[in-house]
């Protein structure tokens, strides 16, 4: 259990990095994120947009670690509690981001899955301390809290559903 929880702990942070690399070469990462930009335009120029170098790949990469993680779910891990929900969550992540990249809405995505893996991060740190060291628990549990209703209650909502929503709508992008 501990080499799975390190593993997603390093898996979480170097897609977060990775993605926050990739993201700041453009111009569609907010600055609430560690971005540049106070209002990014995610369709300006679109379907013609200028993607940061490297953002394809970041994609592919994404899309075959959950794929990877489907598989890997149904093969091995049939046993757990969750094992349906953990199967349904797989499924439509792997919909969603193939989706995106058809459509060319991949600065949305790489933004979108660069803070989901974030707050995962938080998740994986405190899920290794329950097994480690109890003294360590609640300051892990009140960091990931903290990061869970910044990236996921209070910026992605916010800052990147709305903003995506008014964007697609001001263009005439079906968003």
């Amino acid at each position: 259990m501990m080499a799975e929880r390190m593993f997603r702990f390093f898996l979480y942070l170097s897609f977060t990095l990775l993605g926050l690399w990739i993201m700041k070469q453009g111009t569609f990462l907010h600055r609430y994120i560690l971005g540049q930009e106070n209002n990014p335009q995610y369709f300006q120029n679109y379907p013609c947009q200028q993607l940061p170098r490297y953002l394809d790949d970041y994609y592919l990469i994404k899309l075959s670690y959950h794929v990877f993680e489907l598989l890997n779910a149904s093969l091995f891990h049939r046993d757990r509690r969750d094992f349906s929900e953990f199967l349904l969550h797989h499924i439509l992540t792997i919909v969603l981001v193939s989706y995106s990249y058809c459509t060319n809405v991949i600065p949305i995505g790489g933004s979108v899955m660069m803070i989901m893996d974030a707050s995962d991060a938080l998740v994986a740190v405190f899920k290794l301390t329950v097994d480690v060291y109890e003294k360590f628990q609640l300051p892990t549990f009140l960091i990931m809290l903290a990061g869970w209703i910044y990236f996921r209650l209070w910026f992605f909502p916010i800052y990147q559903i709305k903003e995506i929503w008014v964007q697609g709508q001001a263009t005439g992008h079906p968003s």
